[in-house]
């Protein structure tokens, strides 16, 4: 799915070949947030947003959850897609933060990872708030130097 819509800010395609050779996330942190998260629904979906090449996606869909990786850079989503074919629980969407196009109260989790302070902050917490369940999560995971 592509949604057109305003962009978030910055761009990454240079750098979008470079992405799989990151470290992965802990997956003892993704595992505490799961925990959390598990507590208001059974299986969970997710929307990993701003995913980059979707490596927290994978690592949801490889702990049994299905979601989706949402992504406003189309080298990135193109980079993301080559990595996951073996991973039919994550569904690709190229468009921003602030409009997923996503459903409403579609989501039991939404997570970025390493995106959020390169979005517009209220339009991404109002379309959070839209496409979250109640009782849903949300989390900003970032790295500590």
């Amino acid at each position: 799915m592509e949604v057109t819509s305003r962009r978030s800010f910055g761009s990454f395609s240079e750098i979008a070949k470079f992405y799989p050779a990151f470290p992965p996330f802990s997956r003892r942190v993704l595992q505490s947030l799961l925990d959390e998260v598990k507590h208001s629904a059974e299986r969970p979906i997710f929307g990993d947003i701003g995913a980059g090449t979707g490596q927290i996606a994978y690592a949801l869909a490889d702990m049994g959850l299905s979601g989706y990786a949402v992504e406003p850079d189309s080298q990135m989503v193109e980079v993301g897609r080559k990595l996951g074919p073996t991973y039919p629980a994550v569904s690709w969407i190229n468009a921003p933060g602030e409009s997923t196009g996503l459903a409403d109260a579609s989501l039991d989790w939404v997570c970025y990872s390493l995106s959020f302070h390169l979005t517009n902050a209220r339009e991404v917490l109002r379309e959070s708030m839209r496409i979250l369940r109640p009782r849903g999560f949300f989390t900003i995971v970032t790295l500590l130097a």
